[in-house]
């Protein structure tokens, strides 16, 4: 059951990610503790853009002290900054591509931030660019090491380096599902959709975006990836919302239902957009041609809010981070959990993700 504060700030968040008038003034004000909570709990999750909207909209006499408001101001502007500066390089490099001949397409990232009203308020992180074609990855990687580059072997199927203080990740896998079973189908999916890609315009580049399909699955499989191993913070569950409300219309043509029946997680998605639903006030009837559950998802948010960005902030975790046998313990109990919490809802990927990402990583060592 959320708090006063728990549900201040989501009520905050609301109204930052739809642009609407704040549902619960009722909440308001709060005393200094309760906005430094609220605050850190936007640093924790990454959507401090979208706070500062939400707060923007409550009466001045609402809205705690200037300090802390100025504060914000300033990391929202930097966040706004950061966004140009990956814009720029996302332009430079899809030039760098184009002069190459390479296939690429971007993945999430300016992506899923053009869904939002204000895309350069989403806090933007790295750069995932993905190769379809071995010898487009094989070749990229060589002139990358020739022109000085350090490209680094993340698993078996994905490499990073730095490009002007931005981390680039290359992939060669386009969905992070690892079911055995799903390997053949999801082939058959992306070559159906290979010419249904969107355009993303920036500056003068026109980016190459999967499918909205492919998007919808790769995003919601990102967010179950993370939940299966430490955790995910609300930036991405803010992302599958926009993206759903961005793409309303196309919804009922995607047949997205079949899709993820047969990728056996359609449990799982349903529960996702019930938590949607409930917590970020994503219209039920905007996805009644994908579904949702009846049952509350509140065990899957408390796992969420405990985790943060990614699973950095799970104190239950970090406290143990870098010593050695109890740290590994406590990883193997961690991930043990969460593959028996999530188990009923997608078993396949449940069972396989911890298999898949052992071997994956042993590959590179």
């Amino acid at each position: 059951m959320e708090t006063r504060v728990q549900a201040a700030f989501f009520s905050l968040l609301r109204s930052g990610l739809w642009e609407n008038n704040i549902d619960r003034i009722d909440l308001f004000p709060l005393n200094q503790d309760e906005w430094n909570w609220v605050l850190e709990q936007g640093r924790i999750h990454t959507v401090e853009g979208l706070l500062f909207q939400g707060i923007q909209k409550l009466p001045m006499n609402l809205t705690g002290s200037k300090a802390h408001l100025f504060e914000l101001a300033v990391r929202v502007e930097k966040i706004e900054q950061r966004n140009q500066l990956m814009n720029d390089v996302l332009a430079e490099q899809w030039t760098y591509f184009k002069n190459l001949g390479i296939n690429a397409y971007l993945l999430k990232g300016q992506g899923l931030a053009n869904c939002y009203s204000q895309p350069n308020l989403r806090v933007c992180g790295d750069i995932d660019w993905y190769l379809p074609v071995q010898d487009d990855y094989n070749r990229l990687i060589e002139h990358l090491n020739k022109r000085g580059f350090e490209v680094k072997s993340d698993t078996n199927y994905s490499s990073n380096f730095i490009w002007n203080g931005f981390e680039i990740d290359l992939h060669q896998k386009l969905f992070d599902l690892h079911n055995p079973f799903n390997r053949g189908y999801l082939k058959d999916f992306e070559l159906k959709e290979s010419n249904n890609f969107t355009l993303l315009a920036i500056h003068d580049q026109k980016i190459k975006v999967p499918s909205i399909a492919i998007q919808l699955v790769q995003t919601s499989s990102h967010i179950l990836k993370h939940l299966l191993s430490f955790g995910i913070g609300l930036r991405q569950l803010c992302d599958i919302a926009r993206l759903y409300y961005h793409y309303s219309n196309q919804l009922a043509t995607l047949g997205l239902p079949k899709i993820f029946n047969r990728l056996d997680i359609y449990s799982w998605v349903k529960q996702l957009n019930k938590l949607l639903i409930d917590y970020l006030a994503l219209p039920a009837d905007l996805i009644k041609n994908v579904g949702y559950s009846s049952k509350n998802a509140d065990w899957m948010m408390k796992d969420i809010m405990q985790s943060g960005n990614f699973g950095y902030y799970d104190n239950e975790y970090i406290q143990f981070e870098n010593t050695g046998i109890l740290s590994r313990r406590k990883t193997l109990k961690k991930i043990s959990g969460n593959i028996f919490r999530y188990l009923p809802y997608a078993p396949m990927e449940a069972i396989s993700f911890p298999i898949a990402h052992y071997f994956s990583r042993s590959a590179i060592k």
